[in-house]
């Protein structure tokens, strides 16, 4: 089975250099062929599971088509689970900005969702976290997707909120997101260790995700379960069209 993680920044087409973060009319309207060029792209590594972050819905920034439906009508993956990245409480500050309104995050699987969680940490703007489970080879297989806050010590509270949902969940487990741990694998050292989990890489330079254009920090991130065995791992480098790169994972059930 084939999982991508990628932070698709509204598929902006912006590679995370200072410079292009100044072309502000591509935060107002994306560039029609990025979305296009994204699917184009992911198509050819054919995956049973997308884990998407910052996405969008339908704003006046996508011309008000949903970039979670093209791309899974594009793939063919027939079941999603999207939410909103803000709470209800965040939702009462910003319902009047159209933008705002559609940037979600999402799981798209070729394989039917049993059953989908919404939920939202206690602190941070970035604070959604989607829980999906999947039946697959006569077993249940659960998946959380997750964008931690840029700040250290929200991230710290997070991580604490998360292995609490963890906990419950008694399927073998795959935890993907953005984690931006601007401080290293330290930061979640303790949550791997509390969650009984592994991380699905080596800290060597090819894994760096962030910038883009020049990566130089690891911030995408896939955790699994023991009752899951990883059969390949990569950064795909040439999909430059977020600040992000994004991560392949090849994996099977034990």
């Amino acid at each position: 089975m084939r999982l991508i993680l990628y932070n698709m920044q509204y598929a902006s087409g912006l590679n995370g250099s200072l410079y292009n973060y100044f072309k502000i009319w591509k935060h107002i309207k994306a560039p029609q062929n990025i979305i296009k060029n994204i699917a184009y792209e992911l198509k050819t590594f054919a995956p049973d599971f997308l884990a998407l972050v910052e996405i969008d819905s339908g704003s006046p920034r996508a011309k008000k088509q949903s970039q979670i439906k093209f791309l899974q009508d594009k793939l063919n993956l027939n079941y999603n689970a999207n939410h909103l990245k803000y709470s209800e409480q965040d939702l009462r500050k910003l319902h009047k900005i159209p933008y705002f309104k559609h940037q979600e995050n999402a799981f798209l699987s070729n394989t039917q969702i049993i059953e989908t969680k919404f939920y939202f940490f206690s602190c941070g703007t970035k604070r959604l976290v989607i829980e999906s489970k999947i039946s697959v080879e006569n077993k249940e297989l659960t998946f959380i997707i997750v964008h931690l806050s840029l700040t250290h010590k929200n991230r710290q509270k997070q991580f604490i909120e998360l292995s609490k949902i963890i906990e419950n969940i008694k399927t073998p487990l795959i935890v993907a997101g953005d984690f931006n741990n601007f401080k290293g694998e330290l930061e979640f050292t303790a949550f791997a260790k509390k969650t009984n989990l592994n991380i699905a890489h080596s800290s060597a330079n090819e894994f760096k995700t962030y910038p883009s254009h020049n990566p130089k920090k690891h911030l995408d991130h896939v955790f699994y379960s023991n009752d899951i065995s990883i059969k390949k791992y990569k950064v795909i480098p040439n999909l430059k069209y977020s600040d992000h790169l994004p991560i392949l994972v090849d994996f099977v059930l034990k």
